[in-house]
């Protein structure tokens, strides 16, 4: 009895290899089947958006990149190269992007810009914000502040802001701004009573 080369090697590959060491595809996903290692696969990460506009955008846990949107609501909201008209979400961190209308119980504004913002802990650094209201602001340098309204103001260096509203404020620096509480007062009741009102109004927000 004579024996094919070929077949002769064939079986000799197949005995070599067994199935448990077999690396395969499986619906555009690599599964790794070795004994004793569980399957490996690789997705693209929930609730991440890249290069995409929309109207809405709504989950516990988002990814911006390169991105915009009317409206966003969430628990994490994470943003890099990327604007929003409207975000309200417990925790915010915006890279290099803007929103005209910020909420939240957390913000982290880096080289951002935000019209409006409120949040019970804000930090800004080399950022642009028209109104900044909440219980504790942190402010590192290089920031343009129009109106600044909180409990507590903290920076290493110096605290700049058009109009300065704050409790207690601890700065490595010299503080400075254009309208304070007693100037406020001083150009008219009415006027003090106007900021009142859009200082209790956008803590509300924050609360």
């Amino acid at each position: 009895m004579t024996t094919n080369a070929n077949e002769a090697l064939n079986e000799t590959d197949a005995a070599a290899i067994a199935p448990e060491d077999v690396t395969r595809a499986q619906d555009g996903q690599f599964s790794e089947e070795t004994e004793g290692v569980l399957p490996v696969t690789w997705e693209k990460a929930s609730g991440l958006l890249q290069n995409e506009q929309t109207e809405l955008v709504d989950g516990p846990s988002i990814a911006m990149e390169r991105s915009g949107a009317q409206s966003i609501k969430g628990q994490r909201i994470t943003m890099s190269n990327s604007g929003a008209q409207s975000i309200d979400a417990r925790s915010v961190k915006l890279e290099n992007s803007g929103a005209a209308k910020l909420s939240a119980e957390r913000a982290t504004l880096t080289g951002s810009s935000v019209l409006l913002g409120s949040a019970k802990e804000m930090r800004l650094a080399q950022s642009t914000i028209g109104v900044a209201a909440g219980d504790a602001v942190s402010l590192a340098e290089g920031n343009r502040v129009g109106l600044l309204a909180a409990d507590k103001v903290e920076a290493a260096h110096d605290v700049r802001a058009g109009i300065l509203f704050a409790g207690d404020v601890k700065a490595g620096g010299s503080v400075s701004s254009v309208l304070t509480p007693v100037t406020a007062a001083a150009m008219g009741g009415g006027f003090a009573l106007v900021l009142g009102v859009i200082l209790r109004a956008f803590r509300k927000r924050a609360a």
